[in-house]
């Protein structure tokens, strides 16, 4: 809330010895989301679910998805160690 009140708006003294002077204009997310100016879409589909499903989530076919290319470059290099270790014998 506002005040008109100078001496809300100003503390004593700070370490040099002058007047400082603040405003407090903070709202909270449930203030902001009960006046209407909090415009954040809802969760949809899978999001909305599970917490674990949002980005950079852990769920599984998340995980899996993201990951994909990089399994597939490790199955590859494993292939071509074990395919080299096959020929030296």
């Amino acid at each position: 809330m506002w005040s008109d009140n100078l001496s809300d708006l100003i503390a004593p003294l700070d370490e040099k010895g002058q007047f400082c002077v603040y405003e407090v204009r903070e709202m909270g997310m449930e203030k902001a989301i009960r006046s209407g100016r909090e415009h954040r879409l809802p969760y949809r589909g899978w999001k909305a679910v599970d917490p674990t499903c949002r980005n950079h989530g852990g769920c599984g076919c998340c995980l899996k998805n993201r990951l994909y290319r990089t399994t597939k470059q490790l199955e590859k290099c494993a292939f071509s160690l074990k395919d080299a270790a096959a020929q030296e014998e």
